[in-house]
């Protein structure tokens, strides 16, 4: 018999959670593959000219933009076109924090970001790092706005690439200073780049919380069904590189390879074009 005392229980409710946790869990992933499968069937290929245009990409941590462009960012760098990366944080709060220290992870993830552009065929200053720490761009929408400004300006770019917002708040909130900073400004091309789009719940743009987590699971696929459909760039020709960018994140993929490399091996770099 289930008493009001047993429901109050941590034990009981922690039993009760995993339970829900286990018989969601296949919903979950045959969900997550439709909307993965979605996303390329209605995809355009873009792969053609995809090589032009000045780009700037940016990432909210060190790997993110191997992991979303590594293969764009060397297709542009084989044509000779010029790209430049903005990492906004140090990653010194990733899951290697416990094992090296947060200070020695942040020197760490510099030098393997530095490592990364180098495997992509880019020079070592076409990394521009803005050295927030991480998990902080919340706080800091002000200055990285002011920096991102005068990082467009300096250059001019044809594209800009930001990351889709997801569930990660750094995501998001560089997603958000990049629409309301460039979206009615910049005349360049804007394109949303997938990080976390293999999660397990890849439609899920909402932070972590149990009325937002409800909320998200039947607000955001509507949202997710009705995006317009996504450019398409190959990766044919340039899958090595990319996984030599990944590769210089070695760390990183070890503690979180299992999110990325089933699909950022699928064959196509997928971007959601943001309109005006």
């Amino acid at each position: 018999m289930v008493t009001t005392a047993t429901v109050r229980n941590p034990a009981f409710r922690r039993a009760k959670s995993f339970l829900i946790r286990r018989l969601l869990r296949p919903l979950r992933s045959k969900a997550a593959r439709y909307f993965r499968r979605r996303l390329l069937d209605r995809g355009f290929d873009g792969t053609e000219g995809a090589a032009a245009g000045r780009a700037l990409f940016l990432a909210p941590h060190p790997d993110d933009e191997a992991i979303g462009c590594g293969a764009l960012i060397a297709r542009k760098a084989a044509a000779g076109t010029e790209v430049v990366i903005v990492i906004s944080t140090d990653g010194r709060h990733s899951e290697r924090a416990d094992e090296i220290g947060p200070e020695e992870l942040a020197r760490v993830r510099r030098i393997e970001a530095v490592d990364a552009a180098t495997a992509m065929g880019l020079e070592a200053d076409a990394v521009r790092f803005l050295d927030f720490e991480d998990g902080t761009l919340e706080v800091n929408r002000g200055p990285l706005r002011e920096a991102l400004v005068a990082i467009e300006a300096e250059m001019r770019p044809d594209e800009i690439f930001a990351p889709h917002a997801d569930q990660h708040p750094d995501h998001r909130v560089l997603n958000e200073v990049a629409r309301t900073t460039f979206a009615g400004t910049s005349n360049a091309r804007f394109y949303e780049y997938p990080i976390r789009y293999w999660g397990r719940v890849p439609w899920v743009v909402r932070p972590p919380g149990k009325l937002q987590s409800m909320l998200g699971l039947i607000v955001d696929p509507i949202r997710e069904w009705r995006r317009p459909p996504a450019m398409l760039v190959s990766t044919k020709g340039f899958e090595d590189q990319k996984f030599a960018a990944l590769t210089a994140y070695d760390g990183e993929m070890k503690s979180v390879g299992y999110l990325v490399y089933e699909f950022a091996a699928i064959g196509w770099e997928p971007f959601f074009p943001i309109t005006r």
